[in-house]
């Protein structure tokens, strides 16, 4: 008998890390904690990175870890810094899996054994990332992830409308783009030949670059409604304590989208996204600077720069992103998005402008007719001068070139007389000539 024979299903599992970052979680890091105390996988082990709570995490975290699984940053990492600190101890190093947790988030006590189930399942080989379902901490029938696409230009698309119910709609494994670093389970493959979470990232948007560089690299991503997962979103509801000098959320998807395209495209379709990405990426700068919206000008300037600034270590990374390459373009394109799919928030702000003709409305119903209409204009083009224009010249252009629009108008004389007679009639009707 040979050794392997006598090993225990538990042993023959493959080993999974979870990797827990929290930075300043003490008022949710205990349901965390309880959740991952719960989980039925045989092999799991946990390491945590405090980076630089000042709350107290670190604590929490060592009480119920003990200090041996405990690593405090001084300073600042983010997730990307973090999960290298945590990579630099040995067995980690050797783990099968690494899942990255973020502090908000809680398990289902068989989200780890669900997720490696997805992972060498025998439906889809060379699995390299797996996200579970998500839904919302305090309300679990609201649904938060369940896979992400983006579109040609780098920005991220849910499928997800806001506030949608968990009705099943959902439940069954697809293969997706990225799924959400709130619980990303990777392989040890994956993560050393494409490499980590790009460090000069936000936290909220590295998750889109390294599923991307994973799948040019022939690595399968998958999100698997088996195993589930309840998140907080402490840092975009505000209740984790904003990092110092953050800019607005506009700036940091904006500099995300632009640096994916520039790592992960192949020359051939960087050859057009690049230029149209710039050509549009004008149009909206003249659009935010005439509707007044001078911040978001700003954060798309401020991105774009950016990005200049930092492009030698861009092309840095796009090298060996490209080394690593064995699938082209086009074969990713049917987990990407068309451009449209961000007209939905064109109806958002339309929704808006409703909104505000019906306080102006609610706020002048004493007034007279003639003073509501007055109001209501004069708040409609002051707010939105370039839509109104729009509208006029579209308007103008319809009234000037109304004959292209429609039907010829008859003219006068253009009937010929109705013949006099039986004879005259048939006569008119054989000769087929025109009047």
């Amino acid at each position: 008998m040979t050794g392997s024979s006598t090993e225990t299903p538990s042993e023959l599992a493959p080993s999974v890390l979870v990797v827990l970052v929290a930075r300043d979680a003490a008022g949710w890091l205990r349901g965390c904690l309880s959740a991952l105390g719960a989980q039925t996988y045989p092999r799991m082990g946990v390491v945590a990175i405090d980076d630089a709570s000042s709350d107290g995490s670190s604590d929490l975290l060592r009480q119920a870890l003990g200090d041996r699984r405990v690593i405090a940053s001084e300073r600042h990492r983010g997730l990307a810094g973090s999960v290298r600190a945590a990579l630099e101890i040995p067995a980690a190093r050797a783990a099968d899996y690494l899942l990255v947790l973020h502090d908000d988030t809680a398990l289902e006590p068989d989200a780890v054994t669900r997720l490696v189930e997805a992972a060498i399942g025998m439906r889809v080989e060379n699995v390299g990332v797996v996200g579970p379902k998500v839904v919302d901490w305090d309300e679990p029938r609201l649904l938060r992830e369940v896979g992400r696409s983006a579109d040609r230009f780098g920005h991220p698309y849910t499928p997800l409308q806001p506030g949608e119910i968990d009705q099943g709609q959902f439940d069954r494994v697809i293969e997706v783009l990225c799924v959400s670093t709130c619980a990303m389970l990777i392989s040890r493959e994956a993560w050393q030949r494409v490499g980590l979470f790009d460090e000069r990232l936000d936290s909220r948007h590295e998750d889109l670059d390294f599923c991307w560089r994973a799948r040019l690299a022939g690595f399968h991503v998958l999100m698997t409604p088996l195993a589930g997962a309840r998140h907080r979103d402490a840092s975009a509801t505000g209740e984790r304590p904003p990092e110092r000098h953050r800019r607005t959320e506009r700036y940091y998807e904006e500099r995300a989208a632009i640096v994916a395209m520039l790592k992960n495209y192949g020359l051939p379709s960087l050859l057009w996204v690049l230029p149209l990405a710039i050509v549009i990426g004008l149009f909206r700068l003249v659009y935010l600077t005439l509707t007044r919206r001078f911040e978001g000008a700003i954060d798309l300037l401020a991105a774009w720069g950016w990005n200049i600034v930092h492009l030698p270590g861009t092309i840095s990374r796009r090298v060996r992103t490209q080394s690593v390459r064995t699938v082209p373009d086009r074969h990713l394109r049917r987990f990407m998005e068309s451009t449209g799919v961000r007209l939905p928030r064109w109806f958002g702000a339309a929704g808006q402008i409703f909104d505000e003709q019906r306080e102006i409305e609610e706020r002048d119903e004493d007034e007279s007719v003639s003073r509501r209409l007055r109001d209501r204009t004069a708040s409609l083009v002051g707010s939105h001068p370039v839509l109104v224009a729009s509208l006029l010249g579209t308007v103008v252009a319809a009234v000037a070139f109304r004959q292209l629009l429609g039907p010829e108008p008859l003219h006068g004389g253009a009937l010929a007389m109705f013949p006099g007679s039986w004879r005259g009639f048939f006569a008119e009707l054989a000769s087929g000539s025109a009047v």
